[in-house]
């Protein structure tokens, strides 16, 4: 499970983006599982660079991740936001897409965009997936569920609304 963290300037480009993720796992032992010393295992990972434990019964989570992005060309997916601003509103689109080919599919894709307090209302409308406006913290969630790279096939998932402002 991934977390993409990004902030875009008006042109689209990236500024600064973090990936902070965590794997989980699910483990069913049958029997008795071969219990090593910890000394064996310490000359394991020496010898052969392998990280060997014995995995709890049921489902856990064996590690968590933070990578920082160095550059746009980093992200799995094609975010292009256009933002179009007038006295007291702005209409935007955002269009998502996969940026390599030889990913299968992504799932629970979800995009969270952050408002100012300023914001009073939201009209929203998405070709894919579901979205929302909480007016508490003032944030839009489009939550796309899976994509896959013939996202083309049934159109690009492309969200539009329009904010407006108290100001």
């Amino acid at each position: 499970m991934d977390q993409y963290i990004e902030y875009f300037n008006t042109s689209g480009s990236l500024i600064v983006g973090d990936i902070y993720g965590q794997i989980f796992c699910n483990s069913k032992l049958s029997g008795m599982p071969d219990l090593m010393n910890l000394r064996r295992r310490h000359q394991r990972f020496e010898k052969d660079k392998v990280v060997s434990f014995i995995p709890p019964d049921g489902q856990f989570s064996l590690m968590q991740y933070n990578v920082t992005l160095a550059n746009i060309q980093s992200l799995p997916i094609i975010v292009k936001p256009n933002l179009f601003v007038s006295k007291d509103s702005a209409k935007f689109d955002i269009t998502l897409s996969p940026r390599f080919t030889s990913v299968k599919l992504m799932e629970g894709v979800i995009l969270a965009l952050s408002l100012p307090n300023t914001v009073s209302s939201v009209t929203l409308h998405a070709n894919h997936g579901q979205f929302s406006f909480d007016q508490i913290t003032k944030q839009i969630r489009w939550t796309l569920g899976k994509i896959s790279p013939e996202v083309n096939v049934g159109g690009v998932p492309t969200l539009t609304g329009t904010i407006y402002s108290d100001d």
